[in-house]
């Protein structure tokens, strides 16, 4: 799980989920970690403020959302300028031509993106502008 990983390096690490079951395990792997708060929402729809985050993390997201594109709108929507913005894609629900076109459509700019054949997914790190 990312949470706990990069709760041990900032301040405040906000998780979302619009499962009930799930948010109910992560809260057991997250317990002892006072600076994580757990959120059900749905991730196309988020109660934030607008340029609210430093960083927001899609992991293993965009493959199960009706629209990925608005689902990147919403992200870009919720983090601030220059915001490190790291989402992945299966390669099962994503070509790498299609990958790239989702993040050049949500106009992110691609920093690091990770083709590892022996990977079940594509890793980007994107910058919002």
């Amino acid at each position: 799980m990312l949470v706990p990983y990069v709760a041990e390096k900032v301040k405040m690490v906000l998780g979302v989920d619009v499962s009930k079951i799930i948010l109910l395990e992560a809260k057991k792997k997250v317990e002892r970690q006072q600076n994580v708060a757990l959120v059900r929402a749905d991730a196309d729809y988020t109660p934030f403020k607008n340029q609210f985050f430093d960083a927001a993390f899609a992991i293993t997201l965009l493959q199960n959302m009706p629209n990925p594109h608005q689902t990147l709108t919403e992200i870009k929507r919720m983090t601030k300028r220059n915001a490190i913005i790291v989402v992945t894609g299966l390669k099962k629900a994503f070509s790498q031509k299609r990958f790239k076109k989702l993040l050049a459509e949500a106009e992110l700019e691609i920093n690091v993106l990770t083709l590892d054949e022996h990977s079940r997914e594509y890793v980007a790190k994107c910058v919002k502008p």
